[in-house]
């Protein structure tokens, strides 16, 4: 008979988040996408263009809307696989600090960075 043993709970690996934003190139219809196996780590400090540093962040939580539904096949309609019917997420923060760009994106209206100093 082996022991058996409990895991106590992690700790946090952090307890601050920084924000950062990339715009969209909206006629490409194509986001800004940071690749680490291109590009190495992301530089906090000086973030590449086109991201924007938003600040400090409080209350970062993630939240996968995504729904899973039965793939059924045959005269009695038996379940064979599971295939994603819905795919969603929704992100909600916080923001320690605000400025333009903040109330912008908090507002959830478009506006250019360039009107906002940011890409300046």
């Amino acid at each position: 008979m082996s022991a058996t043993t409990t895991v106590a709970a992690v700790a946090p690996v952090t307890r601050r988040v920084r924000a950062y934003f990339a715009p969209v190139n909206r006629p490409a219809g194509a986001p800004t996408v940071f690749d680490p196996a291109q590009f190495g780590r992301f530089p906090v400090q000086t973030p590449p263009p086109p991201w924007v540093d938003l600040g400090w962040v409080s209350k970062f939580a993630r939240k996968c809307g995504t729904k899973v539904d039965p793939l059924r096949a045959g005269a009695p309609a038996a379940t064979v696989a599971q295939v994603r019917s819905e795919i969603e997420a929704t992100v909600s923060l916080e923001f320690e600090v605000w400025g333009k760009l903040q109330v912008t994106l908090a507002s959830g209206s478009q506006q250019s960075l360039w009107s906002t100093g940011a890409m300046r």
